[in-house]
């Protein structure tokens, strides 16, 4: 396939996949066939990527304020806007089937797609694999750069995480399981960033060396 047609989607899921996003596009600048798209359940999560692609808003708390939104309190709403999954992956998946049509829209055409997350947040935990069933339905080429979460983020999380690669492994997509926390010196923000970095040159280095324009 001429490389010119070869089109290439890398989607960063959840708010940690929207950071990893947010320095890709940051610093790198790839060439025309090479889409860059943040997803997340919360708005906030997306801020300030180039491309998005958002999830359905849902959170536990949601039938609490259901009365609130329906009539349309701008105050409470706008609140809300940054509350995600909340670490509940059944919500992570359903915010993704919410959004079925507008995910398969945009992958239509595409040749590779390349998910990436740290794992064990509701959202990145839940959406990916619909994002994988979807991508494997177009018959595209679907790979899952993800990382398990920093250890002091808790037991919990680790088994979550540990759980989607699981699940991850047997929808039979290519999942590559990266380290990408190397230095538990820093501190929490800069340990957090170090993660965006590593995992921003993995993917680089993997699938998107040809891709770079000088």
């Amino acid at each position: 396939m001429n490389e010119s047609n070869n089109k290439i989607t890398i989607i960063g899921l959840g708010g940690s996949g929207c950071s990893i996003v947010r320095y890709l596009e940051n610093n790198y600048k790839f060439k025309g066939n090479v889409k860059i798209i943040g997803s997340d359940s919360a708005k906030c999560g997306m801020y300030d990527c180039k491309n998005k692609l958002p999830l359905e808003r849902v959170f536990p708390i949601y039938k609490m304020v259901r009365n609130v939104i329906e009539n349309d309190c701008k105050y409470f709403y706008d609140g809300l806007c940054c509350i995600g999954c909340n670490g509940n992956k059944t919500l992570g998946e359903y915010s993704a089937v919410c959004k079925y049509d507008d995910i398969k829209n945009e992958l239509e055409g595409v040749n590779k797609l390349i998910l990436t997350s740290v794992l064990g947040g509701g959202t990145g935990s839940g959406a990916i694999k619909v994002f994988v069933k979807i991508g494997q339905e177009l018959g595209i080429n679907v790979y899952c750069m993800v990382s398990k979460p920093c250890n002091f983020f808790g037991k919990k999380y680790l088994d979550l995480a540990e759980e989607s690669i699981s699940e991850l492994v047997k929808l039979n997509g290519e999942v590559i399981e990266c380290d990408i926390f190397d230095d538990k010196s820093k501190k929490v923000s800069q340990y957090l960033k170090s993660g965006d970095v590593n995992m921003s040159k993995k993917i680089v280095e993997t699938f998107l060396k040809e891709y770079i324009e000088c």
